[in-house]
Parts: structure tokens; sequence; C-alpha cells
């Protein structure tokens, strides 16, 4: 019994620090996403795709942008399904974000 209970206390251990690792990243990644200033600049959308995932028998589907912006650089960011409906390739106007974070695209 004494064997059991080693190996059930370092699991839980080793659980736990798992559990306390991931809940540390997940919130420096928030933490660094919100202190990223919000921009606005001008684009124009240059390319649209879908992810389809399987999650624990779910279809999840996850929605991309891609817009090339002032200067030529291309950013791709995820976007809710009524915006990807929304938008399409050729359209240009105002794109503000913040960090890898879309927040708004306003066409012209």
């Amino acid at each position: 019994m004494e064997l059991f209970e080693i190996n059930f206390l370092i699991m839980s251990i080793f659980g736990i620090a798992i559990f306390v690792t991931m809940f540390v990243l997940i919130f420096s990644q928030i933490k660094k996403q919100k202190n990223q200033p919000k921009l606005m600049v001008y684009a124009t959308v240059i390319g649209k795709r879908e992810d389809h995932r399987r999650i624990d028998h779910n279809r999840h589907t996850y929605y991309y942008v891609t817009f090339k912006v002032e200067g030529g650089d291309r950013i791709e960011l995820v976007v809710n399904g009524s915006e990807y409906g929304l938008l399409f390739e050729g359209d240009s106007g105002k794109l503000t974000f913040q960090g890898n974070v879309f927040i708004d695209f306003q066409t012209e």
C-alpha cells in the first residue's frame, strides 16, 4: 500500500505542476497580448480560409482572413463567422487589431 500512496502523491504533484504551468503560460500570453498597442492601418483583404477541427466529437470552424497592410506586410488574423461572411477578397479599408487579435475592419 505504501508504494501506491507514493506513486499517487508523485502523480498528483506532477498533475498540479502541469496545471499551474499551463495557467501561467496562458496568463502571460494574455498579458502580453493586452500590452500590445492597438493599431489602425489601411489594408486590403487578400485571402480567406477556414479550418475545420473535430474536438471531443464536436466540429469547430475557425475563420482566418489575410490582410495586406501599408508597406506590403501580410497579416493573418482569426475572425468570427459573421465578420468572415462580410469580408471579401479585394475589400479595402481601415483594419484595427491588437497584436494578433482582430478588432474591426471598416470598408471604404
